[in-house]
């Protein structure tokens, strides 16, 4: 910068650097579980827990065709397979099975939000804090007047929407 004009400045003059967080950043594999992954990997045939849980308790696409594409006939066949294999009943197998998968679908379909269900036709405020433009045109009667002093809890609330809107009630 030969310019004295900018003679001091720097790219970074202003700007506020934000201090070092110690650990590991966040969602970073933990180096011992990743060393624990390798160990298993390396000694149980390069199958982790839960490839070991969908060989048992899943079909395979050519378990599947032996079954002329019918998913159940695919887990019956296995779960008797497998009852054979470790010596017990195709039902305990069949239990053995259904475990596996269950212990799997977190991992593969996450839940979903639980929904929230608000009862008794109450009016929840809403408050809207900053000085944002308005989407659209806003009619006569959008707002309220309200005192200069008035404080948020003596303020009453506009309804947002009728009771029995979107088709219920």
């Amino acid at each position: 910068m030969d310019n004295p004009l900018f003679e001091g400045a720097s790219p970074s003059a202003g700007a506020v650097a934000e201090p070092r967080k110690r650990g590991r950043p966040k969602g970073s594999t933990n180096k011992r579980s990743a060393d624990l992954v390798s160990y298993i990997e390396a000694q149980y045939a390069g199958l982790t827990p839960g490839q070991v849980s969908a060989a048992i308790g899943l079909v395979t696409p050519r378990e599947l065709r032996a079954a002329k594409g019918k998913v159940i006939d695919a887990l019956v066949t296995k779960a008797k397979q497998l009852g054979r294999d470790l010596g017990i009943g195709a039902a305990e197998a069949w239990e053995l099975m259904r475990r596996e998968r269950s212990e799997l679908m977190p991992y593969v379909h996450q839940r979903r939000p639980q929904a929230v269900d608000i009862k008794g036709g109450a009016i929840l405020p809403m408050v809207v804090i900053g000085g944002a433009e308005p989407a659209g045109q806003l009619l006569e009667g959008d707002f309220r007047e309200v005192e200069p002093e008035q404080a948020l809890n003596q303020m009453q609330p506009l309804p947002v929407s009728s009771a029995g809107s979107h088709g219920e009630g």
